[in-house]
Formats: C-alpha cells, structure tokens, sequence
C-alpha cells in the first residue's frame, strides 16, 4: 500500500500483498501531488469528533479511531460492522485489549473520530478491508491483531480521506510493491 501523504512528505510504499511486509520510500518531489484532486477514489471516508451523544457513534457500518489528544497519533483503528462505534467503544473485549494498552502507555484520554463510508457497494468485507488497509499502513500502536499481513488486498484501491477531524494522510493505496 501507499500512504500519499502531502506536498513535504515522502510517501512510504509499504507491500503486504504476497511476501509480507517490504518497505522503501519516495522522494519527495514524487510525493508531491498538485494534482490530487484529480485522482479518483475508489472509497472516500469522512472523519469528524465524535462524542458519545454525536448521532455518528450510534451508526453501523462505520470506521473509528482513537487519537492520541495532544500529538494526533493514531492509537486504535477499529470497524463497527453490525454495531455502533458506541458499542464497540464499550465492549468486553476492548477492556482487556485497547484499555489495557492505553494504560500501560500512561494514555487516560483520547480524542475519538468516526469515519463515514462513500463507496459505490459497500459490503462487510470491504469494510474489513479497509479497516485492515488503516491498521498496516499507519500502525496504530493499540491495534494487535491484524498487524502483520492481510489475508486479502484489493490492488490499486484509492481510499480518500477527508474531513475536518482526520489527521493522516489523504490517500491510501493498496496493493503497491516496494
């Protein structure tokens, strides 16, 4: 995968296609991209704060992240395909997990951002597709599982992330090979 980032950045080209995990950069001036706006898209995702009354944290077939509140880095990405980021915020399975991990990283707090899926059909495992796509290229430091390989890619997939509380990269693509 590619993670497209901006005008100053290098983009890192990460393949977990085949061989597993390869990693290489490109310069800087091929990451610049003046013309972004005309790459296509193939799922756009739009990212706001969320707060557990916000109507976003009770919707199905949604992403979500956990931020970190002062440097913006991403803890968790998580999918909430038959739930609600609400629910998954306050599942079993997260106190013994994520909790747990943010609490041994001295984390009592966190900003949370939910992520609406634009897509032409959008299908359970493009969901899980996708989520997967976010875990292995930015690492989110509470994401255990899922870290090292996908059982599947879609290559040449364009996610675009947009919104006024998303503070990563514009673009994804997968299935690039360094």
């Amino acid at each position: 995968m590619t993670i497209l980032a901006g005008h100053e950045r290098a983009a890192p080209v990460l393949g977990h296609c085949s061989s597993g995990p390869q990693s290489t950069t490109v310069p800087s001036s091929a990451g610049s991209w003046h013309a972004r706006s005309t790459m296509k898209a193939d799922a756009v995702i739009d990212w706001e704060d969320a707060s557990h009354e916000d109507g976003r944290v009770h919707m199905a077939r949604t992403l979500y992240a956990y931020l970190h509140t002062k440097t913006q880095k991403f803890l968790y990405f998580g999918r909430a395909t038959y739930s609600t980021p609400h629910r998954r915020w306050n599942a079993k399975d997260k106190q013994d997990g994520v909790w747990a991990h943010l609490k041994q990283m001295g984390i009592s707090h966190h900003q949370f951002i939910v992520g609406r899926i634009a897509v032409h059909r959008l299908t359970d495992q493009l969901i899980e597709d996708i989520e997967s796509l976010f875990i292995l290229s930015l690492k989110p430091s509470a994401n255990v599982q899922g870290v090292r390989s996908r059982g599947y890619c879609r290559p040449g997939y364009v996610v675009q992330n947009i919104g006024s509380a998303w503070p990563g990269p514009e673009f994804i693509v997968d299935g690039m090979t360094g």
